[in-house]
């Protein structure tokens, strides 16, 4: 993926954690083209997308 390239440090999760706290970078002209419901819908998916880590494995 080029992580490499554009990051210094790059850590991955230990075993121990059941979810991933990820970040999601997007170009800033990019974003600022996007219409105010493709933002929206950046917010919902990421949200969800954390929701279902959060609670992955819970029992």
């Amino acid at each position: 993926f080029g992580f490499q390239k554009v990051l210094k440090h790059y850590y991955l999760q230990g075993l121990h954690q059941v979810t991933v706290n990820a970040d999601m970078y997007v170009n800033g002209d990019f974003y600022d083209s996007l219409s105010d419901l493709e933002k929206k819908a950046l917010e919902v998916a990421a949200n969800a997308s954390l929701s279902k880590s959060m609670s992955y494995r819970i029992y």
